[in-house]
């Protein structure tokens, strides 16, 4: 992905999260967030071009990569995503287009 692909999709996202009423402050403090976290992991990983990788800031029992990973060997991961909905909740859920993978 370049950059500018990247800068599009953050846009867009800024974008949906201001039609939903967030202030600028709140949006980027979410987008943010994210994108540290996804740094972090990828300076992690091993190195590409001859770069040498580095410790990741964020602890290993915090990142979500292991988390998900640990999850996801436990059979668990798949219930994060379809969660268990009322009828009601679940008409919602498809009109608003969450992010839970309603089904």
């Amino acid at each position: 992905m370049n950059t500018s692909t990247l800068v599009q999709k953050l846009w867009n996202d800024c974008n949906v999260l201001r039609d939903d009423g967030m202030s600028y402050g709140d949006y980027v403090e979410q987008l943010t967030y994210p994108l540290f976290l996804k740094m972090a992991d990828e300076r992690s990983r091993p190195p590409i071009n001859g770069q040498v990788s580095q410790a990741s800031p964020i602890p290993a029992a915090y990142a979500t990569s292991r988390w998900m990973a640990d999850m996801a060997s436990l059979g668990v991961l798949a219930g994060y995503f379809a969660p268990p909905l009322a009828p009601a909740e679940r008409a919602v859920a498809a009109l608003e287009g969450w992010i839970l993978g309603v089904r």
